[in-house]
């Protein structure tokens, strides 16, 4: 099973993805709550993937249709 990232590593990856981290340090301190900046990580990345996915479907919903015009137009020719 994949373990999340903690400390430092946790810490880039939030940044690498665009996390806000407001409201996760302690007060008085240089810590944070890793398990909600975890949670932060975790709902970015499902968000990023549910946009490849709405891609990779609208590219797939293109390609049926130019197949559907070329067997129509091979279908008229003949």
């Amino acid at each position: 099973m994949n373990k999340e990232k903690q400390g430092k590593e946790l810490l880039e990856e939030a940044e690498k993805l665009g996390v806000a981290r407001d409201g996760i340090n302690l007060p008085g301190s240089f810590h944070f709550r890793e398990g909600a900046l975890q949670q932060r990580v975790r709902n970015a990345k499902n968000t990023r993937y549910a946009q490849m996915t709405w891609i990779i479907a609208l590219i797939s919903a293109i390609a049926s249709a130019i197949s559907a015009i070329a067997a129509w137009t091979a279908i008229l020719k003949k």
